[in-house]
């Protein structure tokens, strides 16, 4: 009952090495292949594949855009292509770490009925369990607008753009976001019915061998489905729920096992833990928390090493 830990990474190279090397040493067993960004600071990739069933696949892609569906599946294909031996994907990112034991995690994972752990909820339900994902309004302007983005976003787009955003408020045709520096239009037409329901949640979840075969088999077969999310705002947060939930051919734990706080982060950006976090951490229960800082508050992921993870850090 293998797991294959999926990492999608961009900078940071010494914490994804620490990452990877404590998944090897705590569950040799398991699969690991890291998406690397190629536009990021070089990954040692001589010093991971030394690692037994660890690979690492160089990627491209942008920010809150289709390309972290794009590399997800592009994973996918590989690991099915390769033969690897796995039953669960839990992906990742390399500010990730694990707040249980693996073992015990990958453990639950075995005895576990359901077919994934992923939070999801009917997006354009008023009075909907969206807590922590969107409302209905921010749903509608994402996922209902053909949007056109002005490359990635910065500072200076966000200057220049936010005056215009009084037009959200004046019509209900164009819509204007500073956060993805982008301008939509409303669609005449979406996927979205009765029986396709638009629904959404976190991106980083833990989905089985089945649920994968699925999601490739409709990207392949639903190529219109595919470029209509193409255009949308934030994706990767609609794309598996979706395609999985509309299904009916699943069960799952409504949530990701992730722990995360947003309530001290940016731009939507959830907050950067540090050691005064550590006993709500632990006792969240989840399987991972995001984000570590490596150069920041390494304090804290040594005191996981030792304390929870009965390990000393490289």
């Amino acid at each position: 009952m293998t797991t294959c830990y999926h990492i999608q990474t961009h900078d940071r190279p010494q914490q994804v090495f620490r990452l990877v090397s404590m998944i090897k040493e705590q569950t040799p067993q398991s699969y690991v292949l890291v998406s690397h960004k190629t536009s990021g600071p070089p990954l040692d990739v001589r010093g991971l594949e030394s690692m037994p069933d660890v690979h690492v696949l160089p990627a491209t892609g942008g920010l809150g855009d289709f390309s972290h569906v794009d590399r997800y599946l592009e994973s996918v294909e590989w690991l099915l292509d390769h033969d690897v031996d796995f039953r669960w994907l839990t992906n990742l990112t390399g500010q990730d770490y694990p707040i249980r034991p693996l073992p015990e995690i990958e453990q639950e994972l075995a005895t576990s009925v359901v077919d994934g752990f992923l939070q999801h909820a009917r997006l354009l339900e008023h009075g909907g369990n969206t807590e922590g994902i969107c409302t209905p309004r921010i749903a509608r302007d994402r996922y209902l607008y053909r949007h056109w983005r002005f490359g990635l976003p910065s500072e200076r787009k966000q200057r220049l753009l936010r005056p215009a955003m009084i037009v959200n408020h004046l019509q209900p045709w164009l819509r204007v976001s500073t956060t993805a520096a982008s301008v939509g239009l409303r669609r005449r037409t979406t996927p979205f019915t009765e029986g396709f329901e638009l629904f959404g949640g976190a991106f980083y979840c833990t989905l089985s061998r089945d649920c994968l075969v699925y999601l490739r088999d409709f990207a392949r077969e639903n190529p219109d489905v595919v470029r209509f999310m193409r255009a949308t705002l934030n994706p990767e947060e609609i794309f598996f729920h979706t395609v999985l939930v509309n299904s009916g051919r699943f069960q799952f734990h409504n949530g990701s096992k992730r722990y995360q706080d947003y309530s001290g982060g940016r731009h939507g950006h959830s907050q950067i833990f540090g050691l005064d976090d550590f006993d709500r951490i632990v006792a969240s229960g989840d399987h991972f928390a995001r984000k570590f800082d490596l150069d920041a508050a390494p304090e804290v992921l040594d005191r996981l090493d030792r304390q929870v993870l009965n390990r000393l850090p490289n």
